[in-house]
């Protein structure tokens, strides 16, 4: 989910937990994220804005590169998006470098990157 912020006038995703009722653990985890990608200023990683309360749960608000998932795009582009394996790649492991000293990732998967097909803009969430 897309919006902007009404303070700032950043514009922002909405990251919300999956459930309609969360448990405790997956709010906990969720807190936990934002407490660590919120000190993270390397290049290549979405910036963390906030975490506020949506519904029944919580929502993180993180930068909108105006892209979608890797996985997202793989399902839709198929095999012809693999093409393009190295414009993915190398910033992806340019992100790890960056922030590998401050905090392991822990579940690097299509899901979890963001990409701009348009820019070529590429960030770990």
């Amino acid at each position: 989910m897309r919006g902007t912020r009404g303070l700032n006038g950043c514009s922002g995703e909405k990251g919300k937990l999956r459930a309609d009722t969360p448990r405790p653990g997956d709010i906990a985890a969720l807190r936990r994220e934002f407490r660590v990608t919120r000190r993270l200023r390397a290049p290549g990683v979405v910036r963390v804005y906030g975490l506020e309360p949506w519904l029944t749960g919580l929502a993180l608000i993180q930068e909108d590169i105006g892209g979608s998932s890797l996985d997202r795009q793989l399902k839709t582009f198929g095999a012809k998006h693999l093409a393009r394996f190295f414009d993915v790649a190398l910033p992806i492991t340019r992100a790890l470098v960056a922030i590998h000293d401050q905090v392991v990732h822990g579940d690097i998967s299509p899901a979890n990157i963001l990409c701009n097909p348009a820019t070529l803009d590429i960030r770990l969430t």
